[in-house]
């Protein structure tokens, strides 16, 4: 049992180990995208025609598959209280809300200077603080992942992660402020459709950010499933911005295009893996539900047989003793079919000299005191005293009380018989326990020895 629950797997895919064939496949992903990148490259600057529905379609989708992203990742965090997968998740938000922000500034889109105030260089700018943030949350979760410090404990996991949220919806609202109504403020990144030389330092600084998020993830090991797929998903990512933005002449060309189809990858690989190991939970939710339900019906049936099979006389009663279950061998002990006792108080049937003993006992084991062996005599059918030796338990979420009692009748009278004969005996006869304590003397005995029994 030991070895079969040391060999269980992790449950979520931020905590496996990657193994062989995760590795290889992640590989695979960016070999091909690498040659889809080396084929694009030398015709990156071929303009294309302007197909303004590429980008709401393009960013409606992206956003999508990062909000989803986020929420699978802000789930996990409410179960692992990871600081890395808050942060990770947190980079996935702000993306999908930074997109939207790119695609309603988009000049020619909605209006010649696109929505919200935006000015020449908006759209330029968000989609630079777009791909310069997102690198930075994943180098923060490469250095915080191995960290067993970087555990949330003090607060609700809810309370963090709403927090968190508000936190990532003011980042956004404050850049795209900055990057519409402020954007007098910015230096000029664009020219028409093309760009400035001040877009070469911006995009060096935002690529050389994604390659330290690579060399981030890559040199903090052990690597695991989640974190092989966030190195495809930057190796994509520098080869957007590679096409998109420092290989191609500006928008509407090869690189323009073919750039946010990477970015769209990018996107999709750790959703795909998330949306996988999900199916892969329910799947395993699903089976360890009905190996449960499987093992309850035995157990179940397990106990009818006991029920209806015992001797003794089983009864489940509530807490007002009022008889809930009562077991076939009632007809045997005490003349009632079960159904002629379900339903009636137990006091019903309990000899009135032994009732107020009877509740007592009864009350004590609802204050959570041991149930004793504890006598009580029952009246059958015919009204004639049955002796019951009783012992039960007390369930407080079911609120009911489960008694098994023995009838002790015949062995009382079977004593009774070998009392009456021991004492008719014209032998001497003495009665001894296992703790060698005299417990009967019979008249002959007295007489020979003269001392009296008691």
């Amino acid at each position: 049992m030991a070895n079969s629950i040391a060999r269980e797997p992790p449950v979520f895919l931020s905590t496996a180990t990657a193994g062989r064939g995760d590795r290889r496949l992640a590989l695979v992903a960016v070999f091909i995208s690498l040659l889809i990148f080396l084929a694009a490259a030398p015709f990156s600057r071929l303009q294309l025609p302007q197909m303004w529905t590429f980008i709401p379609i393009y960013e409606s989708a992206l956003t999508i598959g990062d909000l989803i992203t986020a929420v699978l990742l802000f789930g996990q965090f409410s179960i692992l209280r990871s600081r890395a997968l808050l942060v990770l998740a947190c980079g996935y938000l702000f993306t999908a809300l930074i997109a939207v922000a790119h695609m309603l500034t988009f000049p020619g889109l909605f209006s010649p200077t696109g929505m919200l105030g935006a000015g020449t260089q908006t759209t330029a700018w968000l989609y630079m603080i777009w791909h310069g943030v997102f690198p930075i949350a994943v180098i923060t979760y490469a250095f915080l992942k191995g960290d067993k410090r970087a555990i949330v404990l003090s607060r609700s996991s809810s309370t963090i992660t709403l927090v968190s949220i508000v936190s990532v919806v003011a980042a956004v609202v404050a850049l795209t402020a900055l990057a519409t109504i402020g954007h007098a403020f910015l230096p000029g990144i664009m020219r028409g459709n093309n760009y400035t030389p001040v877009m070469i330092f911006v995009v060096s600084t935002v690529w050389m950010l994604s390659a330290v998020a690579v060399v981030a993830l890559w040199v903090r090991r052990p690597h695991t499933v989640l974190d092989l797929w966030l190195l495809v998903v930057m190796c994509a990512w520098i080869l957007d911005l590679a096409l998109s933005a420092i290989l191609n002449a500006g928008r509407f060309d090869l690189g323009f295009y073919v750039g946010r189809i990477y970015g769209l990858l990018a996107a999709t690989f750790v959703l795909l893996v998330l949306l996988i190991e999900t199916i892969a939970l329910y799947a395993r939710l699903a089976r360890l539900l009905a190996t449960e339900q499987r093992d309850r019906r035995r157990e179940m049936e397990k106990r009818r047989r006991i029920f209806e099979m015992s001797l003794d006389l089983i009864l489940i009663v509530d807490g007002q003793c009022n008889l809930l279950q009562v077991s076939p061998s009632s007809e045997s002990i005490l003349g009632y079919r079960p159904e002629e006792m379900i339903g009636h108080n137990a006091s019903e049937f309990i000899h009135v000299d032994d009732l107020e003993p009877t509740r007592e006992e009864i009350r004590s084991v609802r204050r959570g005191q041991h149930m004793r062996n504890f006598e009580t005599r029952y009246l059958n059918k015919n009204s004639d005293s049955v002796a019951m030796v009783w012992t039960g338990i007390w369930s407080e979420p079911g609120q009911q009380y489960s008694l098994i009692g023995r009838d002790m009748t015949e062995k009382y009278l079977a004593d009774e018989k070998f009392r009456l004969a021991v004492e008719a005996s014209p032998s001497g006869l003495v009665m001894i326990d296992g703790n060698g304590t005299i417990v009967l003397v019979n008249t002959e005995t007295e007489r020979l020895f003269g001392y009296k029994r008691e």
